[in-house]
């Protein structure tokens, strides 16, 4: 399938041996990519998302305050 303008394509595959495959066979020496994904449920990706700022968050950024707050 193709996202957008064609510059990204994508497959969704059933197994990971089938999407390991894919991958293998649309690699070209010297050029960037393919990269393999995966989807993760929303509860997830908030997890993962919280974990990642966790060492960016203080008492002095959080909660965030406004920027229209005079």
């Amino acid at each position: 399938m193709m996202t957008g303008s064609g510059s990204g394509v994508f497959g969704l595959f059933h197994t990971r041996r089938e999407a390991a495959l894919a991958l293998d066979s649309l690699k070209e020496p010297g050029v960037p990519g393919p990269y393999g994904i995966s989807l993760v449920s929303r509860r997830r990706y908030r997890s993962l998302w919280w974990r990642a700022l966790k060492e960016h968050i203080t008492k002095e950024t959080w909660p965030p305050k406004s920027r229209y707050l005079r």
